[in-house]
């Protein structure tokens, strides 16, 4: 997965104006695992920050409603999109608009790799890689992450057919 989001990011590197940027903004958040509209919440007053013992940060995310749900996030990830979001929050004039370019960024991102995937699904994924399979929600399945799985190393197979 990272693999497709850096490569997605050289190619975006040639991008005019905020755009680059955003597809930075919009990768960083695909990797962590986290959606778009989160990016807003990378602000020092709104980011509520808890220490996990050595592995990284309890991230809590509040969601309109006064639903509050909890993320794993590393301490590399916070920095990066945390410089990147103040980066590109700058550039575009309200909220609303720099989450429009963010989705966008991320569907192009995904028909770009033919990828049929969500950030829940990266966020499964992530999940699984430190160990953490028990703090992801009964609703989603082991058989989704089975199936996101060999969706993503498919693609990756078929990626590296057609560079060849």
């Amino acid at each position: 997965m990272i693999n497709f989001t850096k490569r997605y990011e050289r190619l975006r590197k040639n991008a005019r104006g905020a755009r680059r940027l955003t597809a930075r903004l919009a990768m960083a958040l695909l990797r962590a695992g986290l959606s778009m509209p989160a990016c807003t919440l990378f602000t020092l007053e709104r980011l509520e920050l808890g220490r996990l013992a050595g592995r990284g940060y309890s991230l809590r995310l509040r969601r309109p409603g006064g639903i509050t749900h909890e993320y794993f996030i590393t301490e590399k990830e916070v920095r990066e999109i945390g410089e990147l979001a103040a980066q590109v929050r700058e550039l575009y004039g309200s909220d609303e608009s720099l989450i429009r370019s963010l989705e966008y960024e991320l569907r192009r991102f995904r028909e770009s790799y033919g990828l049929d995937i969500t950030p829940l699904d990266v966020y499964a994924l992530k999940l699984w890689v430190y160990g953490f399979m028990d703090e992801l929600s009964v609703k989603y399945s082991a058989q989704r992450l089975r199936m996101v799985a060999e969706h993503i190393l498919s693609r990756a197979a078929l990626s590296e057919a057609v560079r060849r």
